[in-house]
């Protein structure tokens, strides 16, 4: 194991021992930990030339998969600072396509108890692969989303998951708009 993911490894443990006072006792302050899943579609398009992993210039697709995951901590009623993995997944003809979103989030709850709307504000890299041929180098990408916590650790909600990875020195631009349901344990 490198010494890079020992480091992390351990401050994860600390982190965890530190707040485990406070996991899971339904404030939102403490230790976070959320994932949601749902449906999206999604756009993409390259500056320059088709997109060699589909063969043509844009791609347009309904009917894909949506998932994210995240870990962090709530440091009031109303904010939660969180590390978030995403994915928007397709098929188109029989290649496996998926945008990967890693970054970092704020949520902001509007209010400090059940029923009330929130946002999501994320920064990070996203990644093109098809699974038949290397993953895009990473990019810039972003997360917006807002919803409705219509009750106590569950929400639904809409977003738009975006990003600009390259291949072969040609950025490719690629938008996902996703609607989904989650819950988070606080």
């Amino acid at each position: 194991m490198s010494r890079f993911t020992l480091v992390v490894l351990a401050l994860v443990f600390c982190l965890i021992l530190s707040s485990s006072a406070s996991a899971f006792d339904g404030d939102r302050r403490g230790f976070v930990l959320g994932s949601a899943s749902g449906i999206s579609a999604y756009m993409s398009t390259k500056s320059e030339g088709p997109i060699n992993t589909i063969g043509r210039d844009i791609a347009k697709e309904l009917g894909g998969v949506f998932s994210m995951g995240y870990v962090g901590l709530g440091f009031s009623e109303r904010d939660m600072l969180v590390g978030i993995a995403a994915s928007s997944g397709y098929v188109d003809k029989a290649l496996d396509i998926s945008h990967v979103y890693y970054g970092v989030g704020w949520f902001h709850y509007f209010r400090d108890t059940k029923g009330g709307m929130f946002t999501l504000l994320s920064v990070g890299t996203e990644q093109f692969d098809t699974g038949a041929t290397d993953p895009t180098d990473p990019g810039f990408g972003y997360l917006v989303a807002g919803g409705w916590e219509f009750s106590w650790h569950w929400h639904v909600g809409a977003g738009v998951m975006a990003g600009k990875p390259r291949e072969d020195a040609v950025d490719i631009d690629q938008i996902d708009v996703v609607v989904f349901i989650g819950g988070v344990l606080f």
